[in-house]
């Protein structure tokens, strides 16, 4: 997949409702679902609690086409948002 540009990503996040009216994303954010979008290389995001790490998953869900994702969650806290979040988006 190609790099989508910073105002891609923050269209497919505003449509798919896991940003509200006047948020954007992170320059952090778009690099890394970039560089996880051209599966070139590995990544570690280290970012404070609350910094946004948990929407890269759902960024790269919004974004694919076609195929199957599986996403493995650590923290039964952890899933138990990323769900709210998206039965929020699919309404």
């Amino acid at each position: 997949m190609e790099n989508l540009s910073p105002q891609c990503w923050n269209e497919l996040a505003h449509s798919g409702g896991i940003l509200k009216e006047g948020q954007c994303l992170r320059e952090y954010q778009v690099d890394a679902a970039n560089i996880i979008t051209s599966r070139k290389r590995d990544l570690c995001v280290i970012a404070p609690t609350g910094a946004g790490k948990s929407l890269l998953w759902i960024l790269l869900l919004l974004a694919q086409q076609e195929g199957i994702s599986l996403v493995i969650i650590p923290y039964t806290s952890l899933g138990f948002q990323g769900e709210q979040r998206c039965e929020i988006s699919e309404m």
